[in-house]
């Protein structure tokens, strides 16, 4: 008897499906699945492993490397012989559009980016001291600090296992974490924190209650904000930029 087909979960439908060279042939098409579409937007565009992807996904790590070869194979056929591309089919489920899509069972999504402003629960990471580097999956400990309308009400160790980022966003989950501060981290990670709906702050390094005391005051440079849609790097934007944490991840200018 064969092992029932898990269903592919897919988060996001593409925006646009149909794609035709300036010059190409409309003999043939090519047709590519929602769900390949899927393993492309998470490994090449969001940076996600394949790994990860699985998860995401709800598949085997085997059944992604097919999808992930078949997709890109049909951009070859796109981009080479300059056949229609279109995305649509399949055999998927389409879920909530977060992450946290398969845990169901834990309740709503963490505080959204735009609930930030009256209450925040910050987690911070802790380096060994013969550390050589700050990435944030080789923290040994993580710190919380909980926060209500700008004021600490409370701070505690979180056991975390950064190495599994799904054992990790479940546990984010759980806690309600929505902002997340670090000195350095990886694309796959920033990416996952973000489709989460959690503030991503980078570059970060210092004293853990500085820096909350900092957030908490609209100190922190709005270009460490990996969600930030701001992209200018000159100083007086910077300065008259608030944290995008106050304003659902969207920079807003202060009144100068």
């Amino acid at each position: 008897m064969s092992r029932p087909k898990k269903q592919r979960r897919v988060c996001f439908l593409p925006q646009y499906t149909e794609f035709h060279a300036e010059k190409g042939s409309d003999a043939v098409s090519i047709t590519m699945a929602v769900e390949e579409y899927e393993a492309i937007r998470l490994i090449d565009y969001l940076g996600f492993t394949q790994e990860m992807c699985a998860a995401k996904m709800n598949i085997s790590r085997g059944s992604v490397q097919q999808l992930y070869f078949d997709a890109r194979r049909k951009l070859a056929q796109f981009l080479i012989d300059g056949l229609p591309l279109r995305i649509a089919g399949g055999d998927y489920d389409l879920c909530r559009g977060l992450i946290h899509c398969e845990m169901d069972t834990l309740g709503d999504t963490p505080g959204s980016p735009a609930a930030i402003g009256e209450e925040a629960r910050i987690l911070i990471p802790q380096y060994p001291a013969e550390a050589s580097g700050q990435d944030f999956s080789d923290a040994a400990a993580f710190l919380c600090y909980e926060t209500r309308q700008e004021k600490i009400i409370a701070m505690r160790r979180l056991p975390l296992n950064a190495k599994n980022i799904t054992s990790l966003l479940l546990t984010l989950l759980r806690e309600k974490i929505n902002v997340v501060f670090s000195f350095r981290m990886g694309a796959g990670y920033r990416n996952a924190l973000k489709e989460a709906g959690l503030l991503v702050f980078l570059g970060l390094s210092g004293q853990p209650e500085n820096l909350v005391r900092n957030f908490l005051k609209n100190r922190l440079a709005c270009n460490s904000i990996v969600n930030c849609r701001h992209r200018s790097t000159a100083e007086e934007d910077v300065k008259a930029h608030a944290p995008c944490a106050r304003f659902g991840g969207c920079c807003l200018l202060k009144a100068r």
